[in-house]
């Protein structure tokens, strides 16, 4: 990382300057993206828009010792910039409750992560998968399998809870092979693998409850923008999440 990093910036700068046209409109997701880019368009007079993903100091530069700074540093940009995008209104309310100033004059909008699913029958490429005959209630987790997700808590429960639950995981991660092994070894906890996006139907179908906990310990969390809150949605399962979420205070 230490060649490769400061080499992908150096790109970035570089295709700033080769690909990109006077009057183009680039959208640069996160600072380390954002920064190069806009050194480039100096030169060429296009339009960056800056896509705040995640805050830097929460995300790629979350071990350095001064999250404060980097928080300033990026809010500086955001202030400044042509527009910016957020994925949820709590991402503007995490600068102003960090950093204690007021975002009104910011120049942004909020693009939720609203899936863009269209509903082919793609039930049939995990149908196998799903050949079962238990009659229990059916826990579901998609998505990234780290130990800030909660898994731990699922599956102490599945196991305190063999006659009346099943667990399903999909998804990719740290914890990939820790949970082949775990489903390997106890009955009604079944791993799957990798999945792709037009496959989330058919993993819903087949679910009684999606599972959406996150770390309280995380502080990103408290200003989470969740996938699952509008894939439970969108797919019309019922979702358990805990509190430390802003979407948690959301009633129908």
């Amino acid at each position: 990382m230490l060649l490769k990093y400061p080499a992908y910036l150096l790109y970035l700068w570089f295709f700033s300057l080769i690909k990109i046209k006077r009057g183009d409109v680039c959208i640069c997701m996160d600072l380390d993206t954002y920064i190069p880019v806009l050194i480039g368009s100096f030169f060429k007079r296009c339009t960056i828009v800056f896509d705040v993903v995640d805050p830097a100091s929460q995300a790629r530069f979350k071990k350095i010792p001064t999250p404060k700074l980097i928080d300033r540093l990026e809010y500086l940009f955001i202030k400044h910039s042509r527009l910016a995008i957020f994925p949820s209104v709590s991402r503007i309310q995490y600068y102003e409750k960090r950093l204690n100033v007021c975002t009104l004059g910011i120049s942004y909008f909020i693009l939720e992560n609203v899936p863009a699913y269209t509903r082919p029958d793609q039930r049939a490429a995990i149908k196998e998968k799903f050949e079962y005959k238990e009659s229990k209630i059916k826990i579901g987790y998609f998505g990234t399998l780290d130990g800030t997700r909660g898994l731990d808590l699922l599956l102490d429960f599945a196991g305190k809870h063999k006659d009346m639950v099943s667990v399903f995981i999909a998804g990719d991660g740290p914890l990939s092979s820790t949970l082949q092994q775990f489903s390997e070894k106890h009955e009604g906890v079944y791993f799957l693998g990798r999945y792709t996006h037009d496959q989330l139907d058919g993993l819903y179908s087949k679910i009684d409850f999606s599972w959406m906990y996150y770390d309280p310990l995380v502080e990103l969390h408290e200003y989470a923008a969740p996938n699952k809150f509008y894939e439970h949605l969108c797919f019309r399962t019922p979702v358990i999440a805990n509190k430390v979420i802003p979407q948690s205070a959301i009633s129908s």
